[in-house]
């Protein structure tokens, strides 16, 4: 069935797969509304719809919007079967799934463009198709979300654990594809879905947009004493754990932390030593894709760090005199330790390009090994 509008020769395949996801769009197009129902019904399932087909299956909101009764669900998905569906055995349960896995992309975005199929799609379409399609804000290309859906759009966000870059996804939405309506509902609502929104995804200070959405609550005054504490907690861990003092020179950092937090952190620093601070650029140093810029990139940020901590508690007067020659002593010691890194990175690529000019060189030389002057004795 689906493959009856393609032209079987090299333009018509070319044109699926360059395209299969607008092709298989235009095919469910064409069904019937009972076929739409039982595909969708399948996307609804997590694209695993357990045989036989039950009743109860059947959510009401389903069945307001496609009017669909479960025999003539049944019949649609058998009409479809080994063409835009397939029927396997997976773990001793028989399982319906759409035939090509493009079709879920191209059904979850028929059911977007639909304003009255939208419940629907938020309720079936995977969490990144909704995070790549929607918006709370009225923007070209993107499916608006009007206020009647953000229960379930907010359900569906947060209904999963994300990993890093999952959950950073999911920040920059709500710092871009939100409007301000939206943000005090969901403050009003649940303020725990908040929480996790202030924390940045990576042990670091130059990447991530957790603080720029912390200060945009701050601005609509959503900023409660529970993401403080979290927001300052978050804050302390990096700078901890990474010996990064960014957070003194960084604006955003510096509008969500008071002075207090900034000299606890200082003193908590200073009590861990001279030696710590070693022993995280060490760290920094194995971790390395072993480039002579990584290693100067490293060891600058490292530097800065190390002088924004020693001017910074300096002007608090909470560093000894003895205390700061213990930290400009390492400041020499990475410079040579840098200096020897370089000069072991250059003799290896010195060695490997000697040993490739060479490998080179036995295979270009002659391989003739006979007696070149045979022709000339004879």
């Amino acid at each position: 069935m689906f493959h009856k509008g393609l032209a079987i020769n090299r333009g018509g395949l070319n044109n699926f797969f360059s395209g299969p996801i607008q092709f298989f769009e235009s095919v469910i197009n064409s069904l019937d509304k009972n076929k739409k129902a039982a595909l969708t019904l399948i996307l609804l399932h997590g694209n695993r719809l357990s045989s036989p087909v039950k009743e109860e299956y059947l959510n009401n909101y389903f069945i307001e919007a496609f009017a669909v009764s479960l025999p003539e669900i049944k019949n649609s998905l058998n009409a479809m079967r080994d063409s835009l569906v397939k029927l396997s055995i997976i773990s001793d349960r028989q399982l319906w799934s759409l035939f090509h896995p493009s079709m879920l992309d191209s059904l979850q975005l028929l059911l977007a463009k639909d304003p009255e199929m939208l419940e629907i799609f938020l309720r079936g379409a995977e969490s990144k198709t909704i995070l790549r399609e929607v918006s709370c804000l009225e923007k070209e290309h993107k499916i608006f979300v009007p206020q009647d859906l953000w229960n379930i759009l907010s359900v569906k966000l947060f209904e999963k654990e994300n990993n890093g870059f999952e959950q950073e996804v999911l920040i920059r939405f709500f710092l871009h594809e939100t409007s301000d309506s939206y943000l005090r509902w969901v403050y009003e609502k649940n303020h725990e879905y908040l929480n996790g929104l202030v924390e940045q995804p990576f042990t670091q200070f130059n990447f991530g947009s957790a603080y720029k959405f912390a200060i945009r609550l701050q601005n609509l005054g959503l900023f409660n004493e529970e993401l403080k504490r979290i927001v300052t907690k978050d804050i302390s861990r990096i700078a901890l754990s990474m010996c990064d003092l960014a957070f003194i020179t960084d604006e955003t950092i510096r509008k969500l932390i008071n002075e207090d937090d900034v000299q606890t952190i200082l003193l908590e620093l200073k009590e861990l030593g001279p030696s710590y601070f070693m022993e995280e650029f060490d760290m920094r140093l194995d971790n390395i894709t072993e480039t002579e810029d990584d290693i100067e990139e490293i060891a600058k940020e490292w530097v800065n760090s190390v002088e924004v901590f020693i001017k910074e508690t300096e002007n608090r007067s909470i560093l000894t005199e003895k205390e700061k020659e213990e930290f400009d002593n390492i400041l020499n010691d990475v410079s040579y330790k840098v200096r020897d890194y370089l000069m072991v990175l250059h003799s290896d690529q010195y060695e490997e390009d000697f040993e490739n000019e060479f490998m080179d060189y036995n295979e270009t030389k002659t391989s003739y090994t006979g007696n070149i002057f045979s022709d000339v004795d004879e």
